[in-house]
């Protein structure tokens, strides 16, 4: 893809005008995804993986099934069977949830030297001077990423790639499409992207945090 001439708007607010070379890959529904590419029974079913096997425990991930229904992470196992009785609840299964991220960090490696772990379902990755930046362009070595996620961590697991000009901004564009998602935010789209978020759509800044920045004026 070639440059894209800067507005100017962009210049007079000082807009980083560079062209993005970092990717940020997400895991959709990491623990509920890779669960279920392990074990075909519970492809298509709503599914959740809680801290522990008891009504009170937190769930910390759940499928796309799931996720239609209105269960959510943070949420609490009695609260999702409130929803659906029927959710299948599974403890966390630390190794085979490694053994994906490790996956991960092996393709993105074959595109670069500059990867960072960011936690166990999510990595970073910086193309500036790379030969595949240039034969590919971002978004190039973000589908190919994709395609091999698929390939060789399972059909069930997908991701969302961001593109941008630093690891923040990618994440901010990685959350823009969940789904298996691929999402760019540079100086010709930043102020749009922005002005469509709240402040909790940011990376870092929970509900408290919001509520306290309200107080000082900022939303």
């Amino acid at each position: 893809m070639g440059a894209r001439a800067p507005s100017r708007e962009a210049i007079e607010l000082g807009l980083n005008l560079a062209e993005p070379a970092t990717l940020v890959i997400d895991l959709n529904c990491a623990f509920a995804s890779i669960e279920q590419q392990h074990d075909r029974a519970l492809r298509g079913r709503p599914i959740a993986i809680g801290a522990y096997d008891v009504y009170a425990a937190t769930i910390v991930s759940s499928s796309r099934e799931a996720r239609d229904l209105g269960i959510k992470t943070g949420m609490k196992v009695f609260e999702a069977k409130a929803i659906y009785p029927a959710i299948i609840i599974r403890e966390p299964n630390p190794p085979l949830y490694r053994a994906a991220s490790d996956q991960l960090i092996e393709i993105m490696d074959r595109h670069s030297p500059d990867v960072l772990r960011m936690s166990i379902d999510e990595a970073s990755m910086n193309l500036a001077g790379t030969p595949n930046l240039k034969k590919l362009g971002p978004e190039g070595v973000g589908m190919a990423v994709k395609r091999a996620i698929r390939a060789e961590i399972g059909e069930c697991v997908t991701a969302s790639v961001g593109v941008s000009t630093s690891i923040w901004m990618a994440k901010q564009a990685s959350n823009l499409d969940k789904r298996d998602g691929l999402r760019r935010i540079d100086h010709t789209n930043l102020i749009s992207v922005f002005e469509g978020l709240g402040l909790t759509d940011l990376s870092g800044i929970a509900e408290a945090s919001a509520r306290r920045l309200a107080k000082a004026g900022i939303h």
